[in-house]
């Protein structure tokens, strides 16, 4: 990114090279003027004017003009083109004055155009150096007009340049002055431009609004100011943007660490349910294997059950004292009996018969 101070130069250097294209543009004009006014003043027998003079000074002007045009068009402007472009509209207006005999002086007036155009496109260096070179070629017509011997008087020369002096010192500082002003705003802009807020245009053409210029810095201070107000409203909801931005943000977080426990339980709870409907499931399962069972050893024990009358009878012959038996016994000195009679034995018989031995023998 070039600096400012390139920028501003580069546009100075543009304007000027517009000057001089526009100069030259216009130069065709007076060019045309001139023959036209040389071939009227001769025609007219005002003045003796030689035809070659007139052929010479069309091509002359027409081919140095059209010269100075593609000069600047082809290549990088330089500076010392618009000084060029001064000495030719400078040796225009001389060769026309020459022409013109004793009464050429009268369009001296011709002289301070450069110089106030130089003072409002080009610097106040350039607008003073083009006075100077006015005032030369000037002085210089004038004495070899005095030599052809149909010139003006000197005296004559030295009030015309006098004038000429007086126009410019009052016309060119004025042109020079809003030229510098409207610049310096041009420089402010371009600091507003590339960012920077803070600056204004000076105090003296800020306050001292009695033209257009002072209003116009007026009101350039006035607008950066609002401007910098509304980057600064700006600033402060930006600042507020992010701070409820960062509220969002933790609610957010907040509210995934909530949905990932919400997401953690309900997983649990189907785990826990598929666990209660597996239990449930081998709890039907067991249930019916026991109810199975149950059915299974209900039968047998309906098959398995004994005659209780037979085996009262039996254990009342076993026991009667005539008779002596061995009935073996366990390890645990219970008689031992067949199976159907086992129940028996271990319950109703021993609560009747408590004196029965465990073993009886006949010995």
């Amino acid at each position: 990114m070039i600096s400012l101070g390139a920028q501003l130069q580069e546009e100075r250097f543009a304007k000027q090279r517009q000057y001089v294209l526009a100069n030259t543009r216009a130069r065709w004009g007076f060019v045309g003027f001139g023959i036209a006014l040389l071939v009227g003043v001769k025609l007219a027998g005002i003045v003796t004017i030689s035809p070659w003079f007139i052929l010479v000074f069309a091509a002359s002007f027409a081919a140095a003009n059209a010269g100075v045009r593609r000069l600047v068009e082809r290549g990088a402007f330089q500076p010392w083109y618009a000084q060029l472009n001064l000495v030719v509209g400078c040796l225009l207006i001389s060769a026309v004055l020459f022409a013109m005999g004793p009464n050429g002086h009268v369009l001296y007036g011709a002289y301070v155009i450069a110089p106030l155009q130089a003072a409002l496109y080009l610097e106040r260096r350039e607008a003073w150096g083009a006075l100077i070179i006015n005032l030369v070629a000037f002085t210089l017509i004038t004495a070899l007009a005095q030599v052809a011997g149909h010139g003006w008087s000197w005296a004559l020369f030295i009030q015309e340049a006098l004038v000429l002096v007086f126009a410019c010192v009052a016309l060119v500082p004025m042109l020079v002055q809003i030229v510098d002003r409207l610049r310096t705003a041009r420089g402010v802009l371009g600091e507003i431009e590339r960012g920077d807020l803070t600056r204004q245009m000076e105090s003296g053409a800020a306050h001292a609004a009695t033209d257009e210029l002072g209003f116009l810095g007026v009101s350039v201070n006035r607008t950066t100011a609002a401007i910098a107000d509304i980057i600064r409203e700006i600033g402060r909801q930006g600042g507020a943007l992010a701070a409820m931005a960062g509220g969002l943000a933790t609610a957010a977080r907040e509210l995934q660490a909530a949905s990932q426990s919400i997401s953690n339980t309900t997983h649990q709870l189907s785990e826990g349910t598929e666990r209660q409907r597996q239990l449930i499931g081998y709890g039907r399962e067991d249930s019916e294997a026991a109810s199975g069972l149950a059915t299974t050893l209900h039968a047998r024990a309906q098959e398995a059950e004994p005659d209780e009358s037979l085996c009262r009878n039996f254990f009342q012959v076993m026991t009667q004292p005539s008779r002596v038996v061995t009935i073996p016994s366990g390890d645990d000195g219970d008689f031992v009996f067949p199976g159907l009679c086992q129940g028996y034995v271990g319950g109703p018989f021993r609560a009747h018969h408590p004196q029965v031995p465990p073993a009886v023998d006949n010995r």
